[in-house]
């Protein structure tokens, strides 16, 4: 299937019912992905995953997640902006679902081991981050560039993995039909072996 959204015609290929998970060929176009990476260069920092228990967003590093990362909001960008409203269109949403869209580089041997993106009820924090919008319903991983070697998204209990490809996306639902978080989303960045890799990710909530 093809949807036209936003300047592009995004060429959408469903891969499973339960969970939902889809590819996405030509979400961004290679001038648009270039112009995200050279917004989201100067403000890479080390990634970081958040303490639940801990007060704040800052987060802690962690050996499961080496990358580098950071924050491009919407509103700030109007090709960021447009990648948040095609995604938005997608889901049948409104672009007020979506946080703020992260841009994540991964050097060689930099991964992030396998994790949900959903937020998990036994956090400490968990209705501090849940109760005005929800969890996060839907996540978008769009590639920013390819890679030389390794880099791939694998989701470990579907069996499927993906190659990055400049432009493509993969989008999956956290929650399924029933409203329950679904664990089967155990998805991983594999080690990048050569070059780099660059991503972004759009997360959308289940209110606005």
């Amino acid at each position: 299937a093809a949807a036209a959204c936003r300047g592009r015609l995004v060429r959408v290929t469903r891969l499973r019912p339960e969970p939902r998970v889809a590819s996405l060929a030509g979400f961004l176009s290679a001038d648009e992905a270039a112009h995200i990476v050279a917004l989201a260069r100067p403000l890479l920092k080390r990634s970081r995953v958040i303490n639940h228990a801990a007060e704040g967003d800052v987060g802690e590093l962690s050996d499961a997640r080496t990358s580098e990362s950071c924050r491009v909001p919407a509103a700030r960008d109007a090709v960021v902006r447009r990648a948040v409203q095609r995604a938005a269109f997608l889901a049948g949403l409104t672009p007020w679902h979506a946080e703020a869209v992260q841009v994540v580089r991964y050097l060689p041997g930099q991964q992030y081991r396998p994790h949900h993106d959903y937020f998990d009820p036994s956090d400490a924090r968990y209705a501090e981050k849940c109760d005005d919008r929800g969890n996060r319903l839907l996540s978008f991983f769009v590639y920013l560039s390819g890679c030389a070697g390794g880099g791939r998204t694998a989701f470990p209990e579907l069996r499927l993995s993906f190659e990055p490809e400049v432009g493509a996306a993969v989008v999956w639902y956290n929650i399924d039909r029933e409203g329950a978080l679904d664990g089967r989303t155990l998805h991983a960045g594999e080690p990048v072996v050569s070059g780099e890799k660059w991503g972004m990710n759009v997360w959308l909530r289940q209110r606005a």
